[in-house]
């Protein structure tokens, strides 16, 4: 090009699932919406890998937030095409993104539950004053 040079600015937008787990690993990370009753009592739960390959990844019990490990379906090895990182999955009830909203709505409701309850029940209005502060701070 007559002795001129050129300049190509490459950007790469994020992956909506998928994060690095460094700048230059090939492990990755995503968050996976769960069912609640699988993250307390434990069980097989189904996931969509980097290559949209399905996954089954055993969930144990009260397991929120943990990093769950599925070898060799990461990005493959830089120089070693026959090698791949590993994805770590952490099973959450939602998306992160949703987490917030979803603890606002169980305050929201519980409130409400302890207030129609005060006046019909006093049994039931008290357990719910005893166990709501209980759940308020397991979801966080």
């Amino acid at each position: 090009m007559n002795g001129k040079t050129m300049h190509v600015k490459i950007r790469i937008e994020p992956h909506p699932v998928f994060k690095r787990e460094a700048r230059d690993s090939a492990n990755l990370i995503m968050h996976a919406a769960t069912n609640p009753l699988t993250l307390l009592t434990g069980g097989s739960h189904r996931v969509k890998g980097i290559d949209d390959e399905e996954l089954v990844v055993e969930v144990p019990p009260m397991s929120r937030g943990h990093r769950l490990l599925v070898r060799s379906k990461g990005l493959p090895v830089r120089g070693m095409s026959s090698t791949r990182g590993d994805l770590y999955v952490v099973p959450v009830v939602f998306e992160p993104a949703t987490w917030k909203g979803f603890v606002t709505l169980i305050q929201f409701l519980g409130g409400i539950f302890i207030f129609m309850n005060m006046f019909t029940n006093p049994t039931v209005c008290f357990l719910g004053i005893m166990i709501y502060p209980k759940i308020m701070k397991a979801l966080e």
